[in-house]
């Protein structure tokens, strides 16, 4: 048995064109031994793709019979050829047969595994410096991270904002913060980022389209066909309206609310006002539902008289 049964071997596809390819099955089996027993890695007396032999070693490690071979001897023919073809370089030792694979890190793909492997593990240090917020992370380290994963990182503002408030609080740790404060309403620079973005991140969920079931659903595409027919306009959304209906407004109210309010589409000041996210605000709601009507009416002739008097 081999020494080393742990790991692998790469075969190229063009060993298929070489001669060997042609020669008798156990030439191949001789050639295939060879690679296997070449040093992965240099060492001490022996460099990448080296190994010590014999004739007689190959002949018990690959379990060759009389049926196949005669003799070991016969396995000098095969590192003859190999020789002639520029596969191996051989050379007499005190301890066997010296055999040198040629091209082997090139077939082998050594130095291309230790590159890929480099690649990874820099790409791998830079996310987690990256992720530590680590100042040691060059530019075009971080250039290069984006472009090998774009969503890796900081691609959402709730994110952005938790990386802000943590860099705050390792400022505040180390001392850096507190020079400019009390120079922005008792912020520093940071914080006012932190609290703009609070904003956004509020106003954003504020805006959260409400569900609707499917009953709910039907009553709030009447309400919109009707505020289109009214318009004719092609309104299709509305989050307000979709709230006072989660909120359990009927929808004879809310056909009232667009009849009351039609007369702002003949008031040139009022006519953007009528509107279904202005109608349905739930601030409007009771004020539009029941407005208050002044009523105007001249006094009567007697009336007239009587004052007169």
């Amino acid at each position: 048995m081999l020494e080393k049964s742990i790991g692998y071997v790469k075969f190229h596809r063009s060993m298929i064109e070489s001669e060997i390819w042609n020669k008798p099955a156990w030439w191949f089996k001789v050639w295939s031994f060879i690679i296997f027993k070449g040093f992965y890695d240099n060492g001490i007396h022996l460099k990448t793709g080296e190994f010590l032999t014999s004739y007689k070693e190959i002949y018990k490690e690959c379990a060759f019979t009389k049926r196949d071979i005669s003799s070991p001897e016969k396995i000098d023919n095969v590192f003859r050829f190999l020789r002639n073809e520029n596969m191996i370089t051989t050379r007499k030792t005190t301890r066997g047969i010296k055999v040198t694979i040629c091209n082997y890190c090139k077939y082998q793909h050594i130095q291309n595994e230790i590159n890929e492997t480099q690649n990874d593990e820099k790409r791998k240090t830079v996310i987690v410096e990256m992720k530590n917020g680590n100042s040691g992370v060059t530019q075009n380290d971080t250039k290069n991270e984006t472009e090998y994963n774009s969503n890796t990182l900081y691609d959402k503002d709730s994110e952005d904002l938790s990386n802000e408030i943590n860099e705050t609080q390792n400022d505040t740790k180390n001392g850096n913060s507190g020079n400019e404060k009390r120079q922005h309403g008792g912020y520093d620079r940071k914080e006012l980022r932190i609290k703009e973005k609070r904003k956004e991140v509020n106003k954003k969920n504020s805006h959260t389209k409400p569900s609707l079931t499917n009953e709910q659903q039907i009553i709030f595409q009447n309400v919109i066909n009707h505020y289109n027919e009214i318009t004719g306009t092609r309104r299709s959304e509305s989050i307000p309206l979709r709230q006072r209906i989660v909120d359990g407004k009927t929808e004879e109210d809310m056909f009232h609310i667009l009849e009351n309010q039609k007369w702002k589409l003949k008031d040139q000041l009022q006519f953007k006002n009528y509107n279904l996210d202005t109608l349905f605000r739930d601030s409007h709601w009771d004020d539009y539902l029941n407005p208050v009507t002044l009523e105007t009416s001249q006094p009567s002739e007697d009336d007239w008289l009587k004052n007169m008097r």
